[in-house]
């Protein structure tokens, strides 16, 4: 049913170099304007010559998007994550954060979503590089990796749910957060 229009609605979202898995995510779902669970339909209806189980339902795509949870796509449901989203499938797979089972030598990862406002205000995304916990401050800008907003202190949310960029609290944008933090105003630590 849907397989031959999925190519004629689909938005495509081209991930930027360095993007995370979940940032890349975020913004296909919210340029398409779907559901976990609609994205998890789409990704199971492509497949539907199979006789399988499904490959993935809504918690599963919710949990792609939570680095916290370190749960990755199965190799079957990124190949159909990555023709539902016409992209190739090597651009998605390089941007999931976590090493999957036996990968050895890619580091641990801060678990709290962090970022560069410097970074951010060059280009608004959430990069990979920022949730290395051998990481303090960023490569590029010599700048502290915030994970919580130095105005109000509030947490920041996930990178799928970036869509405004700016705190959720009190508004603040991450492209301004790092001359807050320059000028000594913030009132909360990044911890490490």
């Amino acid at each position: 049913m849907w397989e031959g229009k999925l190519s004629s609605w689909v938005f495509r979202v081209e991930p930027i170099e360095d993007e995370s898995f979940s940032h890349v995510l975020g913004r296909f779902r919210r340029a398409n304007v779907l559901s976990y669970g609609t994205l998890a339909e789409l990704i199971n209806i492509s497949r539907a010559d199979s006789k399988e189980e499904p490959l993935c339902g809504r918690a599963e795509v919710e949990n792609w998007e939570r680095p916290s949870s370190r749960v990755h796509p199965s190799e079957h449901a990124l190949e159909e994550l990555c023709r539902v989203m016409q992209n190739e499938k090597m651009t998605l797979s390089d941007r999931l954060i976590y090493p999957s089972k036996g990968t050895v030598g890619k580091g641990q990862w801060h678990l709290q979503t962090r970022l560069c406002s410097a970074c951010y205000a060059q280009v608004p995304i959430h990069r990979m590089r920022w949730q290395r916990s051998d990481l303090a401050v960023c490569e590029e800008h010599g700048c502290k990796l915030l994970s919580a907003c130095p105005s109000c202190g509030l947490g920041f949310r996930l990178p799928s749910l970036w869509a405004e960029g700016r705190c959720d609290r009190c508004w603040l944008s991450f492209a301004h957060m790092g001359e807050w933090v320059k000028r000594g105003v913030s009132i909360i630590e990044s911890p490490m």
